[in-house]
């Protein structure tokens, strides 16, 4: 006889689906904010309060949902509509682009429970006037005898969110029924008997967690033990119940509560996770870093941010417009501890000197821009690396991968390595790298867990390198980068049950790959030891950043002296007029009757000159700035002690002639023992301090020394125990070891050799500190003197130019006073006044008084379409004579860059008055100066005949000009010189294929633009 049976669900399927699938509680939150994003909020916050228990909210801003959408779809386990039938293409998107749903299993909302068991939701639908409410405690689903029909979630409706709260007394009581329920009156045999069946599992429950070896120990007040009983689940939960403290107060910051949304959900979790309370310390506990590592991010920070208008979009990472943060509440104190505003982004991600970007295909093929070393590669366009010769595309429905993008960031490790300045390094190298840092995988623009974090290393990053530390390049705790997918491209990429990252099929396995292949072909071609561009370019790299390291150290060196220069005049200032009065009492008190008396005169200016030694404020700057007041009063106060000494000495001199003591070397013998003590005692406290910083020194190198010697068995042993595993073949490690040692020892000669030049010029007495602080004061003057050549030669550009224009302006009055009727020339009334003031005016112009060269450098950001405008109202009149065509592209106009006007409009001014020259000289029957970008630099190009190829070297070079007239070969210079002051380039476009027009084309590569029309 066949009989047929359902499946009968234990109530601890919830606590297996939800609590124990999730791998820890940030990855709970982000599964949160991911149902959060499928509801289209565009904001969502977690907010940690101190209270006892602990609370937190978990707000949005998202559609809502009614009561229908509770019971249909909420509390259906493995139904959350996650395609189109949904109906979610046809529900408002509130302004926001279409999302593709992240969800695929319907079960994220039971994260909640690692969270805290229990919760309190509120949620306000678009669709409803209603409020909707519902309470659990998500432990009751830990009970292994209850059965998933055994247990009921109460709900409740109301029209606002007072009759929420004034209801919720309510809800705590019909929850309790799932643990305790009470008979009434009116129960038929069926529900008696579910009753019965409720009481009898949490009886079990009960006696299965409490027993004999659950006791815990208390000590009573006059020492002795005490054994109390554990708490039973069921009282824990009943106790919790009762204690929670649900309230208004923790939905401040929700938008439906503020009235500023009609829609969002708010989860109030009581009894948090413990480890929530990491978030209480301080931001060097481990456990809150690890919390902050997970989820900031969580948005794609390097999206690319493409125009709208464009054909290439980042489909793989699209703008989402989701706001996020993390908050921790103590008191009437809150701490911001993430926040989407505040992200490290690509904005920044983008200056570093490593930058690898780009889209793989179906094929498997990486085509993307490569910047190393600073530079872009192949000028900026794009590059290819193939899949390894051995990878076949998996083209199955379900084992395809599709196409990914892939970015990827990072700078050199050794400062003097790198391309950055001081500044940039220190910015990134200090913090950045523990925070923002991994290769994370991004869908649709939301981060996938777990990638990323510091204990996931799915691509074998570290792995690599802990090989070939050099060859590899990649280091996963020094890159910023990501993966991008989409739902639509890639749907076989799947999630594991408990988001542990991707489940593994052929298309993780591809993916997996073609990653890894990125990683190590770039490293060999561009980044890493066996790169060419490495080899090349290292070695000037080296030498500059050691030169602007004397430099730094030699400012390093005048700072400090200034600062201790102006610390001993104010020092000064304070103390000598006390000691000048006393000085001057002293000696007009004084009188010299006999020779007994002489020497204590002698003792007198004695003590009067050493006041002055000891006043001397060594280290005077060149340039006093602000401090010529002061010194100005030192000097004086030092020309009053001179003064009273000089007196008082020439007096003593008068009266030891009249004295004329009888033994005079007696006297002489006094003054040598008094100033030899004098000078004996500055010597010894010399010879203290000295002492003191040789000993500290010695323990200082000793340490260094040490530490040295011990980096090649270190590093080394490394390598031979890959060897030993049979990890490492000995050619590779052989050459690895070679590596090593060249690089340790190129290091130990930088510090040691230093070191012991330092050493060699003291005992030959070479004054280090007078050798920086003059340097580096001469270097400041003639970086002064270079920036007042350089305006006062901006500004005698500007005026040959507006010379240049007057003469035609003069030629156009010129014929216009010809035209006049003869009695109105004649009439000084008339035309005599403007020909007599037309004149005047030019004659005043032709000695324009030169600019001011001091002020303040004014920087803000500059915008294509003002540089645009500016040099048309600049260059209009002369262009309309010359019939020359002068237009921008979209491009250049939504071009912005920060900077100071007075740097960079000279440039281009330099540049269009120079194409206008070439265009009307020697250009062809088209006459056109266009203003564009290509390649991310901005270009200057005309119609022209071009630079020849002879003189391109020296266009940017003093007083080279190939003008047969008006030409003094300065303009270009100073672009360079205006451009390099901001670190912004110039160079002259070569390749025909680079030009936008046939003629000249100057391309200025800026720093830090923004080519996104964001102005």
């Amino acid at each position: 006889m066949i009989e047929n049976r359902p499946f009968a669900t234990r109530a601890r399927t919830v606590d297996h689906l939800g609590r124990e699938q999730i791998a820890d509680v940030p990855t709970a939150v982000s599964e949160l904010w991911k149902n959060s994003y499928d509801a289209y909020a565009s904001n969502v916050t977690m907010t940690l309060f101190q209270d006892e228990p602990l609370m937190v909210s978990l707000l949005d801003n998202g559609q809502g949902m009614t009561k229908a959408d509770i019971l249909e779809k909420w509390l259906v386990i493995g139904t959350e509509s996650k395609v189109d039938s949904d109906g979610s293409t046809h529900k408002p998107l509130f302004g926001l682009e279409y999302r593709p749903k992240q969800g695929q299993k319907g079960i994220g909302r039971l994260s909640s429970a690692h969270v805290g068991p229990l919760l309190f939701m509120v949620s306000k639908s678009y669709a409803s006037s209603e409020y909707v409410a519902l309470l659990i405690d998500w432990r009751v689903f830990q009970n292994p005898y209850l059965i998933l029909s055994d247990i009921n979630t109460p709900i409740l409706t109301a029209q606002d969110l007072d009759e929420v709260f004034e209801q919720l007394p309510d809800l705590a009581d019909a929850l309790k029924d799932n643990i305790a329920p009470k008979d009434k009156t009116n129960d038929d045999d069926s529900v008696k008997a579910k009753k019965a069946r409720i009481r009898e599992a949490w009886k079990l429950y009960d006696e299965l967690e409490v027993s004999a070896d659950h006791q815990t120990k208390t000590t009573t007040s006059d020492g002795q033990k005490n054994e109390i009983p554990s708490q039973s689940p069921s009282e824990k939960i009943l106790k919790a119940i009762a204690n929670s403290k649900f309230s208004q107060s923790f939905l401040e910051r929700w938008e439906v509560a503020e009235g500023t949304s009609d829609h969002g959900t708010a989860l109030l979790i009581s009894d948090t996770n413990e480890v929530l309370e990491a978030l209480l310390r301080g931001s060097e506990d481990e456990d809150r870093q690890s919390f902050v590592r997970t989820l900031i991010g969580f948005v794609d920070p390097f999206e690319k941010r493409d125009d709208p208008a464009s054909d290439v979009v980042d489909t793989m990472s699209p703008r989402l417009e989701l706001d996020y943060s993390v908050d921790v509440v103590k008191g009437a104190d809150k701490e911001n501890v993430i926040s989407s505003r505040s992200e490290f982004s690509r904005s920044i991600t983008d200056t570093l000197e490593h930058v690898i970007d780009g889209r793989v295909d179906i094929n498997g093929v990486f085509i993307g821009t490569v910047k190393s070393l600073g530079n872009w590669v192949n000028d900026g366009r794009p590059i290819t690396i193939e899949p390894p010769d051995d990878f076949k595309p998996p083209k199955g429905p379900t084992t395809q991968l599709g196409a990914f993008d892939f970015y990827a960031a990072t700078m050199e490790q050794k400062r003097l390595n790198t391309t950055h300045t001081d500044s940039e390094f220190s910015y990134i190298d200090d913090g950045k790298f523990n925070v923002y840092n991994g290769l994370r995988v991004y869908r649709n623009g939301l981060r996938v867990m777990p990638y990323g974090r510091p204990d996931t290393d799915f691509f074998e990053i570290e792995k690599r390198r802990s090989m070939r530390a050099g060859t590899e390049f990649w280091n996963e705790r020094r890159m910023f980068g990501r993966v991008g997918i989409s739902q639509l491209s890639n749907p076989n990429l799947r999630d594991k049950a408990g988001r542990e990252g991707f489940i593994v099929n052929t298309a993780s396995r591809s993916l997996k790959r073609l990653v890894v292949n990125i990683l190590m072909v770039s490293a060999r071609r561009f980044f890493g030891s066996y790169s060419e561009i490495r080899k090349t370019e290292m070695p000037e790299i080296n030498k500059k950043n050691r030169e602007e390291k004397a430099q730094e150290a030699a400012r390093e060196v005048a700072a400090k002296n200034r600062r201790q220069f102006r610390k001993n005049l104010k020092e000064q200032n304070k103390i000598l007029p006390t000691k000048i009065s006393e000085m001057r009492s002293r000696m007009s008190d004084f009188v010299i009757r006999a020779a007994s008396d002489i020497p204590k005169g002698q003792e007198l200016v004695e003590e009067g000159r050493q006041i002055i030694v000891a006043a001397s404020v060594p280290g005077k700057p060149r340039d006093l700035k602000s401090l010529e007041d002061e010194y100005a009063l030192y000097r004086s106060h030092i020309s009053s002690v001179n003064e009273v000494v000089s007196d008082f000495s020439t007096e003593l001199d008068k009266r030891i002639n009249e004295i004329d003591p009888p033994e005079p070397w007696e006297i002489l013998d006094k003054q040598l023992k008094r100033q030899q003590g004098r000078l004996s005692s500055r010597v010894t406290k010399w010879s203290r301090t000295i002492k003191n910083l040789q000993d500290g020194e010695g323990s200082r190198v000793g340490d260094l020394i040490s530490e040295r010697n011990k980096l090649m068995f270190r590093d080394g042993s490394i390598i031979v125990e890959q060897v030993r595993e049979n990890r490492m073949s000995l050619v590779d490690a052989s050459k690895a070891m070679t590596s090593l040692w060249q690089s340790i020892d190129a290091e130990n000669e930088d510090i040691f050799e230093n070191y012991i030049f330092a050493l060699e010029s003291l005992t030959e007495s070479i004054d280090l500190q007078t050798i920086a602080l003059v340097g580096e004061e001469e270097n400041a003057e003639l970086r002064s003197e270079v920036d007042r050549l350089n305006s006062l030669a901006q500004l005698g550009i500007a005026v040959e130019i507006l010379g240049h224009e007057l003469k035609a302006y003069d030629n156009m009055i010129g014929r216009g006073l010809d035209a006049l009727p003869v009695g109105l020339r004649k009439d000084e009334r008339v035309g005599g006044q403007i020909e007599m003031g037309y004149h005047g005016l030019t004659q005043q112009l032709q000695f324009l008084a030169p600019l001011q060269l001091s002020g303040e450098k004014l920087q803000r950001r500059i915008s294509g379409v003002e540089i645009f405008d500016y040099l048309g109202k600049f260059f209009g009149p002369i262009l309309d004579r010359l019939g020359v065509e002068f237009e921008a592209s979209d491009a250049f106009k939504e071009f912005s860059v920060y900077g100071q006007p007075a740097r960079l409009f000279p440039v281009f001014i330099n540049l269009v008055n120079n194409s206008q020259y070439w265009v009307s000289h020697g250009g062809g029957p088209e006459k056109k100066i266009h203003l564009g970008v290509a390649g991310g630099r901005v270009i200057v190009s005309d119609s022209g005949p071009g630079v020849n190829e002879d003189d391109v070297r020296y266009l940017f070079t003093l007083f080279f000009t190939r003008k047969s007239s008006g030409g003094r070969g300065i303009g270009l210079y100073l672009c360079r010189a205006n451009l390099a002051a901001s670190f912004h380039e110039i160079a002259y476009v070569i390749k025909q294929d680079e030009k936008i027009l046939p003629g000249a084309n100057f391309a200025i590569k800026f720093k830090n633009a923004d080519f996104s029309g964001n102005n």
